[in-house]
């Protein structure tokens, strides 16, 4: 009988260690979680034990409104934009130093990436200078 008990106790202690080191993993992960800082799903600051470390890989998408002038912005203006990333915003910048500027936005087809339905979604965020290409 008396073996028989302590393997019970046993298998209680053993559950309690494992239930113990499953809330401390998970505590761990939520601090871990509670130490970044996320914005438009993206990381953008990390806290570390030194203090706080800025972690923007990719440009914080801004909400727009007809304000990329195709022909006048720089990669990271044009990486605001939805669905053009680095690679086809650097894409744009060959295009437009290759071919001159854009000067209808259906110029910007030319572009490897650029199709119609991407052009309809980015069209109302950009805007023409007004004197023109």
């Amino acid at each position: 009988m008396r073996a028989s008990v302590r393997r019970a106790h046993a298998r209680q202690v053993a559950g309690l260690i494992c239930l113990a080191f499953c809330v401390a993993l998970l505590l761990v992960s939520l601090l871990a979680l509670l130490r970044v800082r996320y914005d438009g799903g993206r990381v953008v600051e990390v806290w570390t034990p030194t203090g706080r470390e800025a972690v923007v890989e990719t440009p914080i998408v801004v909400r727009l409104s007809g304000s990329v002038d195709p022909n006048t912005a720089d990669a990271g203006q044009l990486t605001a934009l939805p669905g053009i990333g680095p690679v086809l915003a650097q894409a744009v910048l060959e295009e437009r130093s290759a071919g001159g500027p854009f000067a209808y936005p259906e110029d910007l087809l030319s572009v490897r990436g650029i199709g119609e339905k991407r052009l309809e979604a980015i069209l109302p965020l950009l805007r023409w200078e007004e004197d023109g290409p």
